[in-house]
């Protein structure tokens, strides 16, 4: 489903947010969400653990962090 975009000339807050889903909403305008069956999920969720630990190393060098300098593993070898 596409996001949908409050385009409006006043200030934008949550509750002018709100508003306008549930007028899209009482005119059967969006859409439900698609949630995969529990077997699927449970099969995302390693991939998606790994995933955060692939680029937990990476996060620490774009904010300026340099895991290698300060730290080595358990064979005395430089991190990262």
């Amino acid at each position: 489903m596409q996001s949908v975009m409050l385009v409006v000339s006043r200030r934008k807050t949550d509750l002018t947010d709100s508003q306008w889903l549930c007028q899209l909403l009482e005119c059967w305008l969006l859409r439900g969400s698609f949630v995969p069956p529990k077997p699927i999920r449970e099969l995302r969720e390693p991939t998606r653990y790994r995933k955060s630990l692939i680029q937990a190393p990476q996060t620490l060098d774009n904010a300026g962090v340099k895991l290698a300098c300060v730290a080595t593993d358990v064979l005395g070898s430089p991190v990262g």
